[in-house]
């Protein structure tokens, strides 16, 4: 359902079901993974571009954005990140 948050275990095998919208629209995908430095290497790939990783972008930096975009105000970090990106 819409606004739907889904946590799991990165190592588990998973993956998305049909988009099964009677208007056929798209759905966005808002993903991203957490890991705590000083543990190693569990096993899985890390899940973002390294150039975006190297960025260190705190939560709460991250949550003021999204809460900037649901104002209509825009995401400044967000265009910041994908312009560097291009």
């Amino acid at each position: 359902p819409k606004g739907s948050c889904g946590i799991f275990d990165s190592r588990l095998l998973h993956c998305g079901t049909a988009n099964r919208s009677n208007e056929g629209k798209s759905r966005a995908l808002f993903y991203f993974s957490f890991k705590n430095p000083e543990v190693g290497y569990t096993g899985n790939p890390a899940s973002i571009r390294l150039e975006l990783g190297a960025e260190n972008v705190p939560l709460g930096k991250l949550m003021s954005d999204l809460e900037s975009f649901e104002r209509g105000d825009g995401s400044p970090l967000i265009d910041e990140l994908g312009r560097k990106m291009r």
